[in-house]
């Protein structure tokens, strides 16, 4: 089946979910799923998103596949993922009000999710191309990562609690399992998933001097320890500046990737959030 004969197919899926819930139907503006605009964004590296318009109002539906949609079906990933998403989401809104979009509804057999548009926000990571900058954005991220690393923690969290918590949310083993590839085993020998060698070809000479480092090696097996045996607070796990997005008035993260591993960094380095 080809990508676009499952983005139809999602579609539908979608659009049934918004036809059995009234009150996402009086968000829009409208009596049937007939009369709202929906289109595929084709923003996310793991899943469909679908921006809905109506006369009153938007909203995004993010579907899950059953695999990595960028790369395809080739590497497979449970849709199950996206329902920690959601979870992630609950908590991350609890402990750091309006850091993440507001959930409206969901269907955990179809693994679809449906949420705040922020179409009329910006992906930092393009105002930073542009050269715009906003202000306040060390202070933002470091409340937002800062509730809710203590709001999961054991100095916040009564033991039984945060134990039954991580329990579950590390049943999302397939995507740290991607993490793990990705950040900690992928980048330091010559893995055939590489994109570089195709979009920046010139980075050869610095790639292999990397690869080659044994004080690097043993760093990030040092860091690949720790993420894996000492889990101490709920992660989103892909923050960087492709997942927030900015505005004048506020800030918000998207492709949450929950995860109950331990937060790493080193003194000194910030994550900004805008």
């Amino acid at each position: 089946m080809s990508e676009s004969t499952e983005e139809s197919k999602f579609q539908v899926e979608a659009l049934g979910l918004l036809a059995k819930t009234p009150e996402l139907l009086k968000h829009l503006g409208v009596t049937s799923v007939i009369d709202a605009d929906i289109r595929e964004v084709g923003t996310g590296n793991l899943n469909f998103i679908f921006r809905v318009v109506g006369p009153k109002g938007s909203l995004v539906v993010k579907k899950a596949p059953p695999y990595i949609r960028l790369v395809g079906k080739s590497w497979p990933l449970p849709a199950s993922r996206i329902m920690f998403e959601q979870e992630y989401i609950a908590v991350a809104n609890r402990l750091a009000p309006g850091s993440c979009p507001k959930i409206y509804s969901s269907d955990q057999k179809r693994f679809i999710v449906v949420m705040e548009d922020l179409s009329e926000m910006k992906v930092w990571r393009e105002e930073i191309a542009k050269g715009v900058i906003y202000q306040g954005v060390g202070r933002d991220v470091g409340r937002y990562l800062a509730n809710v690393h203590f709001g999961t923690s054991s100095l916040a969290e009564p033991l039984e609690s945060r134990y039954t918590k991580a329990a579950h949310f590390q049943q999302n083993i397939k995507l740290i399992e991607v993490t793990l590839k990705v950040f900690f085993q992928d980048p330091y020998y010559d893995c055939p998933i590489n994109g570089w060698k195709k979009r920046a070809p010139d980075l050869k000479e610095a790639v292999s001097k990397l690869q080659a480092d044994e004080n690097v090696k043993s760093s990030v097996y040092f860091l690949k320890d720790r993420f894996i045996n000492a889990p101490q607070a709920l992660l989103h796990g892909d923050l960087h500046t492709g997942s927030i997005f900015v505005s004048g008035r506020k800030q918000e993260t998207i492709e949450q990737i929950s995860q109950m591993k331990q937060q790493q960094g080193r003194s000194g380095r910030r994550t900004l959030l805008k």
